[in-house]
């Protein structure tokens, strides 16, 4: 069965104290399983640019830049599609 909406990730991140030991990509790889079970595609979007390899290696690709209003931060839109 194909769902319409995509999962979406919210609020990746960990304390600055583990960064770099893997914490975050251990988390993301729990919920990219859970969405690959159910078949859904995902969308995140990130504003740190740092950030972008780890979702590329869980199978994001980059879909477009946002310019951002108001003096925020540029964030990048990505989207796994469903697995199988």
């Amino acid at each position: 069965m194909v769902r319409e909406s995509p999962a979406t990730v919210e609020n990746d991140r960990s304390h600055r104290d583990p960064e770099r030991r893997g914490i975050g990509g251990r988390l993301l790889s729990f919920g990219v399983a859970r969405v690959d079970a159910e078949g859904m595609p995902a969308y995140l979007e990130s504003s740190n640019p740092r950030n972008i390899r780890l979702y590329e290696r869980h199978g994001f690709r980059v879909t477009r830049v946002l310019d951002l209003p108001g003096g925020a931060p540029t964030a990048t839109a990505m989207w796994k599609a469903q697995a199988g």
